[in-house]
């Protein structure tokens, strides 16, 4: 993201790790977490209470979102002779009952005036991400740190990745192009079409500048789908509250979980399909989810199934590609595919994924394949091991 684009949505951030006093019931019930000069210097020497909203973040589940109270106070106020010694107070909830003690605590000011904290499971891929979006340090369980918010996520080649994970955050940062929203609806009328036909439109809304390079190309194509999407889902949202449900609830909770769905389903199918166009557009040979073993049906398939069918054809000549737009823990899925191949392939625009993870893949001869944009939040010794995507085509360029 660009220079201080995260100052849109936040007012400051101060993170640490827990320590078994905040969150461990056996050691403590006090329910706080204790303050310090920098958790002052974010949230002031005035006693106050707000509503807040908990997220915990974790690489095997969808992330718990609770609302809480918090309340800010200096426990020694009635004390004058003595220090201030300030506590940030919060009512039980869900996302904090997962917490454990190392894990990353965020607490955050919303341009809003709202509060956020953030709890992250620790040496998760998840975490690395909080890490990177926010411009941490080194957090341990000592003091709090603030966040430099003008200088955090700043490289604008992964807006993607950013966006995705305020998303998460329950933060919508994902544009719209109201200029765009008129030939949306000249084209697809008032209603979503399908995922293959949105994405093609979708390419032909991006600049042929980078055509010749796919890494950079794919990246685009996702990021202009998703402003699209979301601006026609917003025109379409918009029609839809205005007509109204009159009184009845089921219908609004359908229409409501209906938004949720598209919205998770669709972005891996549109990766496939933008994946599926770089494939034809070079005249690569392949198969698109054929059944390899009961129950198997990888992604791609090179060159084909027929070639994976016959016995004779050299199992070194065969390959195996994944598509995950982010693949969290799934990707060992991927292993249980496509038997006759040994090194598996796995393509997805998820940044930050942490070491412990990328050498358990090389472990499992999975090779992850990250678009080289994406791939500069990597660490160094991540980025020599990684396969671009102008590499896996070239692998897969038979003669």
């Amino acid at each position: 993201m660009k220079f201080g684009e995260l100052t849109r949505y936040f007012t400051g951030i101060a993170a640490k790790r827990l320590a078994d006093v905040e969150v461990n019931r056996l050691v403590s019930h006090q329910h706080e977490f204790n303050g310090d000069q920098a958790l002052v210097r974010l949230l002031g020497k005035q006693r106050w209470e707000l509503d807040a909203s908990f997220v915990r973040l974790t690489d095997t589940a969808e992330p718990v979102r609770s609302p809480a109270k918090v309340t800010w106070y200096d426990a020694r106020e009635n004390q004058t002779y003595r220090s201030p010694e300030f506590r940030l107070y919060y009512t039980q909830n869900d996302a904090i009952d997962g917490a454990r003690s190392g894990d990353l605590l965020v607490v955050a000011r919303t341009q809003s005036g709202q509060m956020m904290v953030i709890l992250t499971e620790a040496g998760s891929t998840v975490e690395a991400q909080i890490v990177w979006l926010f411009g941490l340090g080194d957090a341990d369980t000592g003091p709090f740190q603030l966040a430099p918010l003008a200088t955090a996520a700043t490289d604008e080649r992964v807006d993607f990745m950013a966006r995705t994970l305020l998303q998460e955050l329950g933060i919508d940062a994902i544009p719209v192009d109201e200029d765009a929203l008129g030939g949306l609806i000249d084209t697809f009328g008032h209603a979503f079409p399908p995922t293959r036909e949105f994405s093609e439109y979708a390419r032909t809304n991006v600049p042929h500048g980078d055509r010749d390079d796919p890494d950079r190309m794919l990246v685009a194509w996702m990021e202009r789908e998703e402003t699209l999407f979301r601006t026609l889902e917003r025109h379409l949202i918009a029609e839809r509250l205005q007509r109204g449900f009159a009184g009845d609830v089921d219908s609004f909770i359908a229409f409501s979980l209906s938004v949720q769905n598209r919205r998770k389903s669709r972005a891996g199918l549109a990766f496939e399909h933008h994946v599926r166009y770089l494939l034809d557009h070079r005249g690569v040979a392949y198969a698109w989810h054929s059944e390899t073993e009961p129950g198997a049906r990888p992604d791609f398939l090179f060159p084909g199934k027929a070639a994976y069918d016959e016995a004779s054809f050299p199992s070194s000549r065969l390959h195996l590609l994944a598509v995950k737009s982010s693949c969290k823990d799934r990707w060992r899925q991927v292993l249980a595919e496509a038997m006759r191949i040994e090194e598996k392939h796995l393509l997805t625009l998820e940044g930050r994924i942490t070491p412990a993870q990328t050498d358990e893949m090389c472990r499992h001869q999975l090779q992850l394949v990250v678009p080289a944009p994406v791939q500069v939040t990597y660490t160094r010794s991540q980025r020599t091991w990684l396969m671009s995507v102008s590499e896996f085509l070239e692998l897969v360029a038979y003669p």
